[in-house]
């Protein structure tokens, strides 16, 4: 796969619509993203108005990726993850699974 693919398919997995991978196998979420950046800004204690105050996005904009009300981006997800002091792919948790009988 080329960059843009792999950017393409960890985008359609944020959105929780899964992509293909090499091998036959799919990824997705093992939870909303929303619901995982809810839990890495509680975890570094912040509120949803300091994340606002001391990161590069508003409150509101952090907000509503949590109400699953917006999809982030990549450039999003740096922004949040250097803010919570985690890595991207903690945020990103992608789950490997098989595909068996055509079920992802």
């Amino acid at each position: 796969m080329d960059v843009n693919t792999d950017v393409q398919d960890i985008h359609d997995w944020a959105l929780g619509r899964g992509a293909m991978c090499q091998h036959g196998q799919t990824f997705g979420p093992a939870e909303p993203l929303g619901d995982r950046l809810r839990r890495a800004r509680h975890r570094a204690g912040l509120s949803l108005a300091e994340a606002g105050r001391t990161g590069n996005l508003p409150a509101v904009v952090i907000g509503s990726y949590e109400r699953h009300d917006r999809q982030p981006g990549i450039v999003a997800l740096m922004k949040l993850a250097e803010l919570y002091k985690v890595r991207l792919t903690d945020l990103l948790e992608i789950v490997v699974w098989e595909r068996r009988n055509g079920a992802g």
